[in-house]
């Protein structure tokens, strides 16, 4: 999601982009070609992305995420986004916050212990499912599978799939089955 770039271009080369994390950004594109380029504006979002990597990292209590800068404490009254965003940082892979991945998770489970059995909307329980297949919670992502082809055979739910639930829904089955996994996820 969110890293910091080297402002120097003289030791940058193409491999530094081919090894995780790096080959799952896109919001850190924009900079590096920047870079490459040697464009005057290089080093102001180097700043910006500084300054979002910091402000995430100051979202975090020993409890969990905050959602916004004037909460003071992860909210576990709302699934979405008080306890949902709790595992988002896990999605993407942002390695600053591994530390917070097992509080992240505690969270969720702690406030929703029956999330992989239900939904309210399926493009967050898509991304759930996907970080317990990542974590090897294999039933909790085995009953999201469930769940969403449930949802999406029905025609008296009438529900729709987009392309980001799509995406990790069958990520989460790849992973599952041991199968690579493409994509990103948006």
């Amino acid at each position: 999601m969110v890293y910091d770039v080297q402002t120097d271009t003289s030791s940058i080369n193409a491999s530094d982009f081919d090894q995780p994390p790096c080959n799952r950004m896109y919001s850190i594109i924009f900079c590096v070609e920047l870079l490459f380029y040697n464009d005057p504006d290089a080093d102001y979002y180097d700043l910006v992305v500084t300054g979002v990597s910091n402000g995430i990292s100051r979202l975090f209590n020993s409890t969990g995420f905050v959602i916004s800068d004037a909460w003071q404490n992860p909210d576990p009254t709302t699934f979405y986004p008080g306890i949902t965003c709790q595992v988002f940082s896990q999605t993407y892979g942002v390695s600053e916050f591994n530390q917070d991945f097992n509080v992240a998770w505690a969270f969720l489970n702690n406030y929703a212990p029956k999330w992989p059995n239900c939904s309210i909307d399926s493009y967050p329980w898509a991304i759930l499912g996907f970080v317990a297949a990542l974590r090897g919670q294999t039933s909790q992502a085995l009953s999201q599978i469930v769940a969403i082809e449930n949802m999406f055979h029905n025609a008296s739910t009438n529900s729709y799939v987009t392309i980001n639930e799509l995406g990790f829904y069958l990520r989460t089955k790849n992973l599952i089955s041991g199968s690579p996994i493409s994509g990103n996820g948006i």
